[in-house]
């Protein structure tokens, strides 16, 4: 449920609040438009979905990605654990390549 909640702020502030849409909708093709306009009767998870590939787009277009919040704050830990030396060991490696190439 708490994953919901961040979600739904999350969708609060998103690429696809009508408010921020309002200046692109004149340069927008009909069919977008069409689309945007049925998003919010979807899920939230499928709005998530759709959010992230317009992210990846996004990042591809610009050559930029935004971390979210989440995103930064597992960086942040990865990178608090190295700082502590705590690395997988070769096994632990051995083993997600394994399972990886299953």
């Amino acid at each position: 449920m708490e994953q919901l909640t961040f979600a739904r702020r999350r969708l609060a502030n998103s690429l696809f609040d009508p408010p921020r849409l309002l200046c692109y909708r004149s340069r927008m093709l009909p069919d977008t438009r069409k689309l945007f306009e049925s998003v919010s009767t979807w899920p939230v998870e499928d709005q998530l979905e759709l959010a992230q590939a317009a992210r990846d787009i996004e990042a591809r277009r610009t050559g930029l990605y935004p971390l979210s919040d989440e995103e930064r704050a597992e960086i942040e830990a990865g990178l608090a654990e190295a700082d502590r030396g705590e690395f997988a060991s070769e096994e632990d490696v051995a083993a997600l390549w394994k399972r990886a190439a299953q």
